[in-house]
């Protein structure tokens, strides 16, 4: 395979290969990391605290990430679809959800230990359970 080509060429090759090795590796390290349950953080939820009952929900809520690309909200209305993260972003597909645009956008922090939930003007954190 090599043995027609110059030195440059060869080596050339073998840069290339290696980036791509290295890019594509890069993408399933954060994939891992997503993979799991998460839940609120509490110090995260913007204003005032007051609400008891509301804010023991959002304690116990809870959002799975599954390996197979299954995610499951538990505690706040249970829900299933389906998660694919592109780049930091994570994309829902909801089940049962007839606008697709209701369901909260996910952006994951580039160390992978938070995941920024957003709902409508709302955003809280989410770390993990």
């Amino acid at each position: 395979m090599f043995s027609n080509k110059p030195m440059s060429q060869r080596i050339l090759i073998v840069i290339l290969f290696l980036m791509a090795l290295i890019v594509s590796g890069c993408g399933n390290d954060l994939n891992k990391k997503v993979v799991g349950i998460w839940k609120v953080d509490v110090n995260s939820i913007p204003g005032s605290k007051t609400d008891q009952e509301a804010l023991k929900k959002l304690q116990d809520a809870r959002i799975e990430f599954k390996a197979d690309g299954t995610i499951y909200f538990t505690g706040t209305g249970n829900r299933t679809g389906k998660w694919f993260l592109h780049d930091h972003t994570i994309d829902l597909a909801m089940a049962n959800l007839t606008d697709q645009a209701a369901a909260p956008s996910f952006i994951v922090s580039d160390d992978g230990l938070r995941i920024r939930m957003t709902s409508g003007m709302v955003g809280v954190d989410l770390i993990r359970a």
